[in-house]
């Protein structure tokens, strides 16, 4: 199945009570998520919300397409992250562990409704997320009405930049080393998605030109 979305960046989440489902539930988190990242991405980096949009959909569709994908094992990770953020007062990377978390547990919501039709255990992810989306939500207001957002997204976003940077010299680096191994680039970003833990299309952007 593909991951059909609507990347306006506004998914329709106004659905009656009596009609809603795990899915829906779970793209009402999900945009919690989406406007957290807007935010950071408008304020940080000065792109527009469509490209900050378009980024975003980019991070879910990798999570769509990675059968690894665990919120449960995003909360593990953040936990284990926390007291070095902590001793360092950056609260950021925890929010972007918690936003991603949320992308998490709703396509494993997604999927474990509409693929492997299992409602039960489809509305237990879309309860996760929409647990985490408040989570990001409250600390997100806090930050903003005390003024600590700017200065920290503006870290955090570096550091995502920096290390999207490293993966990217890496996939050119193996592009000019194994890409003659290929028939095509496509063929070539295809192979390495595992490799590199990164989307067909994100692969494809980096190699593009070589």
């Amino acid at each position: 199945m593909s991951c059909d979305i609507d990347e306006s960046g506004l998914i329709d989440v106004d659905v009656p009570r009596d009609k809603r489902t795990p899915t829906t539930c779970a793209f009402n988190a999900v945009q919690v998520a989406i406007n957290w990242q807007i935010d950071l991405f408008e304020t940080c980096t000065e792109k527009s919300h469509e490209e900050a949009t378009s980024d975003f959909f980019d991070l879910f569709k990798s999570a769509w397409e990675d059968d690894s994908t665990s919120g449960d094992k995003v909360i593990d990770e953040m936990f284990s992250a926390s007291k070095e953020a902590e001793e360092k007062s950056e609260n950021i990377p925890a929010l972007i562990h918690v936003a991603w978390a949320v992308i998490s547990y709703t396509v494993q919501a997604w999927k474990a409704h509409i693929i492997d039709k299992n409602i039960e255990l489809a509305w237990t992810y879309a309860v996760d997320a929409n647990y985490w989306a408040g989570i990001l939500n409250g600390t997100n207001s806090y930050m903003l009405s005390n003024d600590i957002l700017s200065s920290n997204a503006r870290k955090a976003a570096d550091e995502r930049h920096k290390s999207n940077r490293i993966v990217s010299e890496k996939i050119k680096h193996w592009y000019i080393e194994e890409g003659y191994k290929f028939k095509s680039k496509d063929k070539a970003a295809e192979s390495a998605q595992d490799k590199f833990n990164r989307s067909f299309r994100t692969i494809r952007k980096h190699i593009t030109g070589l």
